[in-house]
């Protein structure tokens, strides 16, 4: 049997489409407000993530922690945080129904096949 790849997914950030511009550089997620869902994987690399910010002299990542994917799109859309991680396909899913009130930032965290 041979396998195809077919699919790399990840990790992936979505924010409001005014904020997309904010999201820039090496460290994009360092010193913002960053949804996850509660003991997710984002959850953990959020952690993660927030150190190498700080490893590097700049600002950490403040973490916002929701028991739900719609709670952390609210949370955005509120912008009680800047935006939000998930799964790269959940992620493109609220950005479709959002109808343009959220945007997937092109970067990808943890690919894999």
């Amino acid at each position: 049997v041979d396998f195809v790849m077919f699919l790399k997914a990840g990790l992936a950030v979505s924010t409001s489409p005014d904020k997309k511009a904010s999201f820039s550089g090496d460290t994009p997620l360092c010193g913002k407000r960053i949804g996850v869902s509660a003991g997710s994987a984002s959850d953990f690399l959020v952690d993660k993530l927030g150190k190498e910010c700080t490893d590097k002299g700049q600002k950490a990542i403040e973490k916002s922690v929701f028991n739900s994917s719609t709670d952390i799109v609210q949370a955005v859309l509120s912008d009680r945080v800047d935006g939000r991680m998930d799964d790269a396909t959940a992620s493109s899913y609220f950005e479709v129904t959002s109808k343009g009130q959220l945007v997937v930032l092109p970067t990808l965290y943890e690919v894999a096949p």
